[in-house]
């Protein structure tokens, strides 16, 4: 007998007919080819058949370890595939056959019907045609295992689901008075119906199961976790009064997670010359890392890069990847395509205006908006940055030369922007810095209009 150490964490258990999955906030589920639980839809249904179940207490007496073949353990006993677990077969009590496909009224007996699983979409769980069938409580109600798998792999921290769908398969009008009684259990021993008890008990009645009832009277049972250990041990129980019914079916089991929810974005199409602005968010709370490729050799760890200059190299497919604390990772792609048509630059030049008649009259000297040979001031740049047109954000900032110019390459016609000169040099997409000029500075306005900042047309402009 193996002891397992309980090193999970529970957030939550959501039991019978659960809708969705215990999705923590800002995340998706993470879509997985291969499920942590081992033959999770009993598809693989090798192994030497007939095998006796347990004989005494089933509190006690360590199950069957099935592992090597089917994946599981288990206290009940094992008779052929897609055969009537008939109990007390050759002595046995509690038998499980594997089955494949549906079972009709008289296959087995009148009573059973049971379609094969037909997936579950809300929750992308796949249809399929396999399923374990067990038959009958010999043990007066007492309660034992079914279904025991060490399940590895976990991350730690990391937020998972598990999950299974089980059935009565005897019909209604049909009302068996020993019911299935199922409960999902965590940690304990191996092979032993104890741990503890994450969903139920959940009483499987004939009416809750019933053909008619949505996924072909299938239920999902689950339970959300926080995993604290790389691995857990998962069972599942039953515990019904007696054997006349228990007519028990259990299929899809799983242990999904789930990854940050990242959405990714560009200012496509854009001019060869111009600035692409990359941007990446995740409506998930917590700390997370970025890191972009791209074309020509760009990488960036930044959330939300910039490229400037762009050549015809530049275009093409930019992927971001986000990553949370504990590793988990989400990918999205932006492509960035080519603009042929109304591209225009925006360029002109800052000067001293003693007259302050907006107009650079002859003799009147530009500014050097560097921070070397006379520039503005020591440590200081001078910028002039491209704003939205309600002067809210930053398209792009370009730093105004020893010369006295700026110049923004290849930006669409008909489209207004804001012009603002300060000593705040401006990040694309974020929000307009504060205007900021040496103490002594006028800003005397523009030669077009007389004022600090306008909505303008691309046109060539001094300040």
């Amino acid at each position: 007998m193996k002891k397992q150490l309980l090193l999970i964490l529970s957030c939550l258990w959501l039991g019978i007919m659960a809708k969705a999955q215990c999705v923590p906030p800002g995340y998706e589920p993470l879509p997985s080819t291969a499920s942590l639980v081992v033959n999770s839809t009993f598809a693989t249904q090798t192994g030497t058949t007939p095998t006796p179940g347990i004989s005494s207490n089933p509190a006690t007496t360590v199950g069957t370890d099935y592992t090597a073949s089917i994946g599981f353990w288990s206290q009940a006993g094992r008779t052929a595939n897609n055969a009537y677990a008939n109990q007390g077969l050759g002595g046995y009590r509690n038998v499980f056959a594997l089955q494949t496909g549906s079972i009709t009224p008289g296959s087995w007996f009148g009573t059973d019907n049971a379609n094969q699983f037909p997936g579950d979409p809300a929750n992308n769980v796949a249809a399929v045609p396999t399923w374990f069938y067990s038959n009958g409580n010999f043990f007066g109600g007492q309660e034992y295992l079914l279904w025991g798998q060490n399940v590895t792999g976990l991350t730690i921290n990391r937020d998972y689901t598990f999950y299974c769908y089980v059935n009565n398969i005897i019909e209604p009008p049909a009302n068996a008075p020993d019911d299935p009684i199922v409960r999902m259990r965590i940690g304990g021993n191996v092979g032993l119906p104890d741990g503890t008890v994450v969903a139920g008990p959940i009483t499987l009645t004939e009416v809750l199961t019933a053909t008619t009832q949505p996924l072909g009277g299938w239920i999902r049972v689950q339970y959300c976790f926080k995993a604290l250990a790389t691995n857990l041990i998962l069972k599942l129980t039953s515990s019904a009064t007696g054997g006349n019914g228990d007519d028990f079916a259990l299929t899809q089991f799983g242990v999904v997670s789930y990854r940050p929810i990242l959405n990714a974005a560009s200012n496509t199409p854009i001019c060869q010359g111009a600035t692409v602005n990359l941007t990446a968010a995740t409506p998930a709370i917590g700390t997370f890392t970025y890191s972009w490729t791209g074309p020509n050799g760009f990488t960036s760890s930044a959330q939300n890069p910039s490229r400037t200059s762009l050549t015809s190299l530049d275009y093409g497919d930019y992927i971001v990847t986000i990553t949370d604390a504990v590793g988990v990772t989400n990918t999205r792609t932006v492509t960035v395509t080519e603009r042929t048509t109304g591209c225009f630059t925006i360029t002109g030049s800052v000067f001293h205006d003693p007259n302050a008649n907006n107009t650079n009259d002859g003799g009147e000297a530009v500014i050097n908006g560097t921070n070397t040979g006379g520039g503005v001031m020591a440590g200081a740049v001078l910028y002039v940055n491209l704003l939205s047109a309600n002067g809210l954000t930053v398209i792009a900032s370009a730093p105004v030369m020893a010369n006295g110019t700026y110049t923004f390459s290849n930006f669409t016609s008909n489209t207004s922007y804001v012009l603002q000169l300060t000593t705040n040099q401006g990040t694309a997409n974020m929000a307009a810095p504060a205007t900021q000029l040496p103490g002594t500075w006028l800003n005397t306005g523009e030669n077009k209009s007389g004022q600090g900042q306008r909505i303008i047309h691309p046109m060539a402009l001094s300040l």
